[in-house]
């Protein structure tokens, strides 16, 4: 039972920042709810995705594979969503596809800025990457 509840815990962090909802504005959080309830209506999720290695891309037979997809997958698994449908989409675009409502959800590599914060939620970071000897932190991809 522990497991289930950290699973779902997981996903409601994870929302934040692969349900990055559409039309979030400065309030973001305030559509999670009913961008669930439409994907698990519908059956399936549309992720939006850059197609960069190692954490979201398109395998050579079209699947939607990657370090982000992959915990995206499991929790949206645990929420009884089984299907992802990927949408290719240029990085740039990532978060103002998702505001357009092209998709449901962004599964990317992002830094999260306080530009990007402004647009749309982002939940604590599956993972960090820090600098490295004799380099700066980059603000991109």
């Amino acid at each position: 039972m522990y497991k289930r509840k950290s699973i779902i815990l997981s996903l409601l962090l994870i929302l934040g920042t692969t349900l990055i909802l559409s039309g979030c504005g400065t309030q973001p959080a305030t559509n999670i709810g009913s961008t669930l309830e439409k994907i698990r209506e519908q059956g399936y999720v549309t992720v939006g995705f850059a197609n960069e290695k190692p954490y979201a891309y398109a395998t050579e037979t079209g699947q939607l594979t990657g370090l982000n997809v992959e915990i995206a997958r499991e929790v949206l698994k645990a929420l009884g969503i089984e299907e992802m449908q990927g949408v290719l989409t240029e990085f740039g675009s990532l978060i103002p596809g998702l505001k357009a409502k092209r998709f449901d959800m962004i599964t990317a590599g992002m830094y999260l800025t306080p530009d990007r914060a402004k647009e749309v939620a982002f939940a604590n970071p599956e993972y960090t990457i820090g600098g490295g000897l004799g380099s700066q932190s980059r603000q991109s991809p």
